[in-house]
């Protein structure tokens, strides 16, 4: 019997998060193209570059296959061509939404060992044995139910054998005892 336990918790809001990404990005392209229009100079460059964001949203947003590098590079050509528009401050800005929303689409990690059950998220929690009620899996689902009537209940993103989730349940109920 393993002495530690690791789950990682599927990110619920990863989809909604990254439609707003979209929404941003065609945003942000629709006014670099705007400027565009107003800037001779940088036209061309300034058109293919929003040419290619708005292909990377209409694949992100109909394509069963996007992933989060296409919209890496589609935020990446959106401070590139704030940055060529001489919009430093907005090129800063899009750059901070972007490392925002890679932080908040990342998975829970739920650690469970002998003295504590910790989370680690945006805001890393840890809870001792005392304060945990109870705690089990069943069918990939993970529920801690504590003694001050929170209950965190979530899917496992990884798939749980049932020899394993008797195993935790054991080692969950040997901990709540002691």
């Amino acid at each position: 019997m393993p002495v530690s336990y690791t789950f990682s918790i599927t990110n619920t809001r990863k989809k909604q998060i990254w439609l707003l990404a979209c929404g941003l990005l065609l945003i942000n392209s629709l006014l670099i193209l705007f400027f565009a229009l107003h800037n001779p100079s940088n036209y061309k460059i300034l058109f293919v570059n929003t040419a290619i964001i708005f292909l990377i949203v209409f694949y992100n947003l109909f394509s069963k296959r996007a992933t989060i590098d296409t919209y890496r590079l589609g935020y990446f050509l959106v401070a590139i061509a704030w940055i060529k528009l001489d919009y430093y401050w907005l090129a800063i800005l899009f750059s901070i939404l972007f490392f925002l929303g890679e932080i908040l689409t990342k998975d829970t990690t739920v650690f469970i060992n002998k003295t504590d059950i910790s989370f680690k998220n945006l805001y890393p929690k840890k809870y001792n044995w005392q304060s945990i009620k109870n705690i089990i899996l069943k069918d990939g689902l993970l529920t801690i139910d504590f003694k001050n009537n929170k209950i965190f209940q979530s899917e496992t993103a990884e798939k749980i054998s049932l020899t394993e989730e008797n195993e935790f349940n054991d080692f969950c109920k040997k901990n709540l005892v002691d």
